[in-house]
Protein backbone atom coordinates (compact mmCIF):
# COMPACT_ATOMS: atom_id res chain seq x y z
CA UNK A 1 0.00 0.00 0.00
CA UNK A 2 1.15 3.57 -0.76
CA UNK A 3 1.64 5.50 2.22
CA UNK A 4 -0.56 7.88 3.83
CA UNK A 5 -0.19 11.48 2.81
CA UNK A 6 1.32 14.00 5.75
CA UNK A 7 -1.14 16.64 4.74
CA UNK A 8 -4.85 16.31 3.76
CA UNK A 9 -5.81 18.50 1.11
CA UNK A 10 -8.90 18.73 -1.81
CA UNK A 11 -8.09 20.38 -5.10
CA UNK A 12 -4.45 20.48 -5.05
CA UNK A 13 -1.91 20.34 -8.34
CA UNK A 14 0.66 17.48 -9.25
CA UNK A 15 3.91 17.56 -11.20
CA UNK A 16 6.25 14.74 -11.53
CA UNK A 17 10.27 15.50 -12.11
CA UNK A 18 12.59 12.72 -12.12
CA UNK A 19 10.70 9.83 -10.45
CA UNK A 20 9.18 12.00 -7.41
CA UNK A 21 5.34 12.96 -7.29
CA UNK A 22 4.77 16.70 -6.19
CA UNK A 23 1.50 17.59 -4.69
CA UNK A 24 1.14 21.06 -4.70
CA UNK A 25 -1.51 23.94 -3.07
CA UNK A 26 -5.28 23.00 -2.37
CA UNK A 27 -7.76 23.50 0.33
CA UNK A 28 -6.36 22.46 4.07
CA UNK A 29 -9.04 19.87 5.64
CA UNK A 30 -9.59 20.79 9.27
CA UNK A 31 -11.93 21.52 11.92
CA UNK A 32 -13.19 25.46 11.92
CA UNK A 33 -14.93 27.13 14.74
CA UNK A 34 -16.21 23.94 15.77
CA UNK A 35 -17.84 22.72 12.88
CA UNK A 36 -16.82 19.53 10.97
CA UNK A 37 -14.16 18.52 8.88
CA UNK A 38 -13.93 20.40 5.26
CA UNK A 39 -11.57 21.67 3.18
CA UNK A 40 -11.72 25.23 4.26
CA UNK A 41 -8.39 27.09 3.69
CA UNK A 42 -6.01 27.58 0.86
CA UNK A 43 -2.90 25.87 1.31
CA UNK A 44 0.72 26.60 -0.62
CA UNK A 45 2.59 23.92 0.78
CA UNK A 46 4.23 20.89 -1.15
CA UNK A 47 5.11 17.21 -0.28
CA UNK A 48 6.81 15.18 -2.75
CA UNK A 49 6.35 11.43 -3.15
CA UNK A 50 8.93 8.81 -3.55
CA UNK A 51 7.84 5.80 -4.93
CA UNK A 52 10.77 3.75 -4.33
CA UNK A 53 10.97 4.51 -1.20
CA UNK A 54 7.36 4.82 -0.02
CA UNK A 55 7.79 7.76 1.75
CA UNK A 56 6.46 11.43 1.51
CA UNK A 57 8.60 14.52 2.37
CA UNK A 58 7.91 18.19 3.01
CA UNK A 59 9.51 20.62 0.59
CA UNK A 60 9.86 24.21 0.84
CA UNK A 61 6.18 25.99 0.82
CA UNK A 62 5.98 28.92 -2.25
CA UNK A 63 7.16 32.35 -0.71
CA UNK A 64 4.08 34.66 0.05
CA UNK A 65 1.67 32.26 0.00
CA UNK A 66 -0.90 32.24 -2.32
CA UNK A 67 -3.34 29.92 -3.85
CA UNK A 68 -1.50 27.65 -6.43
CA UNK A 69 -4.13 27.41 -9.46
CA UNK A 70 -1.66 26.01 -12.45
CA UNK A 71 1.55 24.01 -12.90
CA UNK A 72 3.65 22.22 -15.06
CA UNK A 73 7.81 20.59 -16.03
CA UNK A 74 10.47 22.21 -17.95
CA UNK A 75 13.44 19.68 -17.07
CA UNK A 76 13.58 19.46 -12.98
CA UNK A 77 11.81 22.91 -13.02
CA UNK A 78 8.26 23.11 -11.62
CA UNK A 79 6.95 26.35 -12.67
CA UNK A 80 3.43 27.45 -10.90
CA UNK A 81 1.26 30.10 -11.08
CA UNK A 82 -0.02 31.68 -7.43
CA UNK A 83 -3.14 34.37 -7.02
CA UNK A 84 -3.10 36.33 -4.35
CA UNK A 85 -6.15 37.71 -4.30
CA UNK A 86 -5.64 40.67 -6.58
CA UNK A 87 -2.80 39.85 -8.68
CA UNK A 88 -0.79 36.88 -9.89
CA UNK A 89 2.31 35.99 -9.50
CA UNK A 90 4.87 33.16 -11.24
CA UNK A 91 7.53 30.76 -9.77
CA UNK A 92 10.31 28.48 -10.47
CA UNK A 93 10.47 25.56 -8.02
CA UNK A 94 13.93 23.78 -8.94
CA UNK A 95 13.58 20.39 -7.37
CA UNK A 96 17.66 19.45 -7.21
CA UNK A 97 17.84 22.26 -4.80
CA UNK A 98 14.60 22.40 -3.03
CA UNK A 99 14.79 26.24 -3.94
CA UNK A 100 12.29 29.24 -4.97
CA UNK A 101 12.62 31.89 -7.74
CA UNK A 102 10.05 34.47 -8.31
CA UNK A 103 10.32 34.95 -12.07
CA UNK A 104 9.01 37.64 -14.63
CA UNK A 105 5.43 37.71 -14.82
CA UNK A 106 4.52 36.75 -18.04
CA UNK A 107 2.17 38.69 -20.27
CA UNK A 108 -1.48 38.33 -19.46
CA UNK A 109 -4.37 39.82 -21.15
CA UNK A 110 -6.02 42.63 -19.20
CA UNK A 111 -8.78 43.32 -17.85
CA UNK A 112 -7.53 40.16 -15.51
CA UNK A 113 -11.07 39.80 -13.39
CA UNK A 114 -9.74 37.32 -10.25
CA UNK A 115 -13.21 35.43 -9.90
CA UNK A 116 -14.20 31.81 -10.18
CA UNK A 117 -15.21 32.40 -14.25
CA UNK A 118 -11.53 32.70 -15.30
CA UNK A 119 -9.15 29.81 -15.12
CA UNK A 120 -5.55 28.88 -16.36
CA UNK A 121 -3.38 25.90 -17.09
CA UNK A 122 0.15 25.62 -17.79
CA UNK A 123 1.61 23.98 -20.60
CA UNK A 124 5.38 22.72 -21.78
CA UNK A 125 6.58 22.83 -25.14
CA UNK A 126 10.22 21.89 -25.34
CA UNK A 127 11.44 24.39 -22.78
CA UNK A 128 8.65 27.19 -23.11
CA UNK A 129 6.12 27.30 -20.52
CA UNK A 130 2.46 28.52 -21.81
CA UNK A 131 -0.40 30.19 -19.60
CA UNK A 132 -3.77 28.90 -20.98
CA UNK A 133 -6.17 31.52 -19.52
CA UNK A 134 -9.90 30.44 -19.91
CA UNK A 135 -13.26 32.54 -19.45
CA UNK A 136 -16.43 30.86 -18.13
CA UNK A 137 -16.56 27.53 -16.64
CA UNK A 138 -18.56 24.07 -17.12
CA UNK A 139 -21.39 25.81 -15.28
CA UNK A 140 -21.85 28.34 -17.61
CA UNK A 141 -21.49 26.02 -20.11
CA UNK A 142 -24.06 24.19 -18.56
CA UNK A 143 -26.51 27.36 -18.33
CA UNK A 144 -25.91 28.90 -21.72
CA UNK A 145 -26.73 25.54 -23.53
CA UNK A 146 -29.86 25.12 -21.55
CA UNK A 147 -28.83 22.18 -19.64
CA UNK A 148 -28.67 23.32 -16.20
Amino acid sequence: PIANMPRKRYGCLGAAVNGIFYVIGGLKFGNMNGLSIHPYAYVSSMDSFDPKTNTWLKTKALPMGGCVIACTVVGSCIYMLSSHAVELSFWKYATDTDSWTRIKQPPIPSPLRMDNVLKFSCVTMGSLVYIIQVGGSIDDLLRRSGRN
